[in-house]
């Protein structure tokens, strides 16, 4: 069905390609006549517009069948543009003034240039997929490195990473038969002199073509074949700027003193690093990544909210979170506190016996008679995890005041405060 779709519509543009060609030959015949010249003129133009929109609509259909269209698809997208009133708007390149265009060989798809330039060719291929020790494969499934004393690949992996490197090196080479095929008339192709010659007469081997890391690499595998068409340039008018970039990279050491190196010893001690927080190991589920996305959500209004003054109507939320905020808000322990010292999003950082402590207390309320100390939860706030971060951070705040202090959870869902005692 997929052929079927392509020539469907390709010998639609072929028969309306072999009209065009025989109008376009009576328009030259009535041009020589001088006869009703601006009328064919108008209708040379007209043909030309049909004809890419022939072109746009083959296109189009290839694209589809290349993910996996037929011809009946097709043809009920057709229907469902005309029934809903869309309409299939393509780009006419109209842009006639003397100028040159700089884009991307992405960009470039689909549009034709009188003369192409291509710089930059040895900028290297984008090839982190191929440093990642983890990778995930729909045929080899997760490949995980073996890790004794250092990080080695599986033979798994190994075969992942060659599989890839040859699609992408095949991309990479489509993609530059596309940036090849933009010119009408004439290519030139910016790049460093190579001395070494190619021995390539024909098509380029496997293992060279393996090895390609550039755009520059593909045209240095068929330099002997490029080398009737190569022009050397002797005398460059170089701009000041590109003459100033070149000399400050080249660093001159002729006159240089000797750098002298004197080897010191140092002895570094091991720090243990503490943090306060609770740690999740394991997957989230999807009801837990939105539960996590709405408990951050709240957490974030709670630290940008005046307490004071909250005007909760400007701000685009929902009904539900308004009032799980407002209900926050009438809590006794935060009525009571209004006009006490508040801090939020209290961060310290503390190193004791050589073992560095870091936190981040969500609210941090200070009055005449004590210290409180607020973390927000989402829902659950009977956790042995939550009270040790809590009397983490009552440990750190004692260092910094002699004020009593008081440690409380919130529970967002719930809406309750529980307190936490070191009885607990």
């Amino acid at each position: 069905m997929v052929r079927q779709s392509r020539f469907v519509i390709m010998r639609m543009y072929n028969n309306f390609h072999l009209t065009f060609s025989k109008n376009q030959n009576i328009i030259k015949t009535k041009r020589v006549a001088n006869e009703r010249k601006s009328s064919f003129c108008c209708s040379f133009f007209l043909f030309m517009e049909k004809e890419k929109r022939i072109e746009y609509l083959a296109n189009l259909v290839r694209d589809l069948s290349s993910k996996d269209y037929n011809i009946y698809d097709f043809v009920y997208y057709l229907d469902q543009v005309i029934e809903d009133g869309y309409s299939i708007k393509y780009k006419i390149n109209q842009d006639t003034c003397n100028s040159v265009k700089i884009m991307s060989i992405h960009a470039s798809k689909g549009l034709e240039f009188p003369i192409c330039y291509f710089a930059n060719l040895e900028n290297k291929f984008n090839q982190m997929a191929l440093r990642e020790k983890i990778s995930y494969d729909n045929e080899l499934g997760i490949l995980l490195p073996v890790v004794t004393s250092e990080v080695i690949p599986t033979i798994r992996t190994k075969l992942y990473k060659t599989k890839i490197k040859k699609e992408d090196i095949s991309e990479k080479i489509r993609l530059f038969y596309v940036a090849l095929t933009r010119c009408k008339e004439e290519i030139i192709i910016v790049a460093k002199e190579d001395e070494e010659t190619s021995l390539t007469t024909d098509i380029v081997p496997n293992l060279v073509r393996e090895k390609y890391t550039s755009f520059s690499s593909i045209i240095k595998s068929i330099n002997s074949i490029l080398n009737p068409y190569i022009e050397k340039c002797v005398d460059v008018d170089y701009t000041k700027d590109y003459l100033l970039s070149i000399q400050s990279k080249k660093l001159d050491v002729s006159n240089a003193d000797t750098l002298q190196i004197t080897e010191r010893d140092f002895i570094c001690d091991t720090k243990q690093e503490k943090n306060f927080s609770k740690n999740t190991i394991h997957l989230l589920t999807s009801d837990e990544e939105k539960e996590l996305e709405f408990g951050t959500k709240v957490h974030m209004i709670l630290e940008q909210l005046d307490f004071k003054n909250p005007n909760l109507d400007h701000l685009n939320i929902s009904s539900y979170i308004k009032k799980k905020i407002e209900k926050f808000l009438d809590q006794n322990l935060i009525k009571n506190n209004l006009n006490s010292k508040i801090i939020k999003e209290y961060e310290f950082m503390d190193t004791t016996n050589d073992i560095d402590s870091h936190g981040i207390i969500d609210l941090l309320i200070e009055n005449d008679e004590e210290v409180i100390i607020i973390d927000y939860k989402l829902n659950n706030i009977v956790d042995d995890a939550y009270k040790k971060q809590l009397l983490g951070y009552k440990d750190m705040i004692k260092k910094k005041t002699a004020k009593p202090i008081k440690t409380y959870l919130y529970s967002i869902i719930q809406e309750e405060f529980k307190e936490i005692k070191d009885s607990d």
